[in-house]
């Protein structure tokens, strides 16, 4: 009688843009510097999302900080 490994298989935590579960044995996904993780399965995956979002909303700032500066002086 043979036997068979044990495959353990950990989930590593839950998507923060769509709450899906990632586990240690599917590829995938993306922790970024913020310790959150993301889905990556291609183009408009959640990690793409969060990126355009988070380039979008510091340029809004950026241009409402140049608006605030310009009318200061």
């Amino acid at each position: 009688m043979k036997r068979t490994k044990k495959v353990r298989i950990l989930r590593c935590g839950f998507c923060f843009i769509c709450n899906k579960e990632l586990l240690s044995n599917m590829g995938g996904w993306i922790i970024n510097g913020e310790r959150r993780f993301f889905c990556h399965n291609g183009d408009g995956d959640c990690f793409d999302r969060y990126h355009q979002d988070n380039l979008r909303r510091r340029a809004a700032q950026t241009r409402k900080e140049e608006r605030y500066n310009a009318t200061k002086c």
